[in-house]
């Protein structure tokens, strides 16, 4: 074995223990199969970079598109949604939908969705999420598309 395989493979022995302690990554599964919540919004959330901007004093703000897509996606979340804010934790499940197929950052999107679930009254805070799946496909439309699953202990 080269000196190179051997420091790769000491490396990634020590990355794995520093992160889990030695052992394999624990494993958690959702209380359940079925989402306790699921709702699709038409369009796709901005991206990070036009959801935010800096002025010239370094102070970030943010845009009006950003505030507007916000606004909008929070409304429909409070109708859907009808109920308390949801109190433990979740399993977030995000699937956008792309009219077209340009390049663009999967995960550049989940801020706003995230922003706008507690805004929309849907959770107390999105700390609450333990887990993010996301996903990209391609449609006639571009849809977001939510799904909600408890976390299981």
């Amino acid at each position: 074995m080269s000196v190179y395989k051997n420091a790769k493979k000491g490396l990634s022995r020590l990355f794995s223990w520093v992160l889990w302690g030695g052992g394999q990554p624990p494993l958690r599964r959702c209380g359940n199969l079925e989402p306790f919540f699921r709702v699709t919004l038409s369009g796709l959330p901005p991206t990070v970079n036009h959801l935010y901007r800096t002025a010239a004093n370094g102070r970030r703000y943010k845009t009006r598109a950003g505030r507007t897509w916000q606004r909008d996606a929070a409304e429909i979340l409070r109708c859907a949604w009808g109920r308390e804010p949801y109190g433990g934790d979740v399993e977030l499940r995000v699937y956008l939908v792309a009219a077209d197929r340009r390049k663009w950052d999967i995960d550049n999107r989940v801020k706003a969705v995230q922003d706008c679930l507690q805004a929309g009254g849907v959770l107390k805070d999105d700390r609450q999420v333990q887990r993010l799946l996301l996903e990209r496909g391609f449609g006639q439309f571009a849809q977001t598309h939510l799904e909600l699953y408890e976390w299981g202990r």
